[in-house]
């Protein structure tokens, strides 16, 4: 007999007795987050769970907000209900920062960056003096003119 997603779930957790968290012990998302496959997609399980909990989750609130699943506990794999709460994205962000959690890495700090300083300091002279386009120095860097854009109007890599 197959089992049920619940089943499933809770059959893929394991609780520290500590937190009370209910760890989350298979994928996670490259953020961190728990994330679980159902019906040929892939959805964040502690999202997932709080709906087979508490039932469907509005799509916004009263106010036209967009509604997420957010975690009292900070942990990223916990998908223990009692410590889920619904709340805006401006509310994460209130809550990240009152907990001290902004992210602080910059540049080559951070883990994904796939320019260095000094490239990006090229890429801003390069432009600066109009004998490349944003175009040419995307793929000369292999990155996009998006990109690009960003860096050279100092929206990206600020501390530069």
């Amino acid at each position: 007999m197959r089992k049920s997603l619940k089943e499933r779930i809770l059959d893929n957790i394991k609780i520290d007795p500590i937190t009370n968290c209910w760890e989350w012990q298979l994928c996670c998302d490259p953020d961190g987050y728990a994330q679980v496959g159902y019906k040929d997609k892939t959805y964040k399980a502690g999202r997932l769970f709080y709906q087979l909990i508490n039932g469907e989750i509005p799509r916004f609130n009263e106010r036209g907000q967009r509604l997420c699943v957010l975690h009292k506990c900070d942990n990223r794999k916990c998908i223990n209900t009692e410590h889920l709460f619904l709340g805006t994205n401006m509310e994460n962000t209130t809550d990240m920062i009152s907990k001290n959690r902004m992210h602080k890495n910059k540049g080559e700090k951070i883990g994904t960056h796939k320019l260095t300083e000094k490239q990006v300091l090229e890429i801003r002279t390069m432009y600066s003096t109009k004998l490349d386009s944003q175009y040419q120095i995307a793929k000369l860097y292999n990155i996009s003119a998006g990109n690009v854009s960003c860096i050279v109007n100092r929206k990206i890599w600020t501390h530069i």
